[in-house]
């Protein structure tokens, strides 16, 4: 069903995972260019890694 399509389907999940961020529909996140949608989901990849960065030198900074 449509779980398994979402959950296999890489492109798909990005579509969704954009429209829900974004706020926008389905149809909307396809509209835009191929190298605006690679951009946000770049954006998305780099702001996660650099939240998981921070949080991780949080953890280690109140360490005792």
């Amino acid at each position: 069903g449509s779980w398994k399509k979402v959950r296999s389907d890489s492109e798909l999940y990005s579509i969704l995972a954009l429209g829900q961020e974004l706020k926008k529909s389905m149809e909307e996140i396809c509209l835009m260019t191929q190298d605006e949608f690679y951009y946000w989901i770049a954006y998305f990849k780099v702001k996660a890694e650099k939240e998981k960065l921070h949080n991780g030198r949080s953890a280690t900074k109140y360490k005792t």
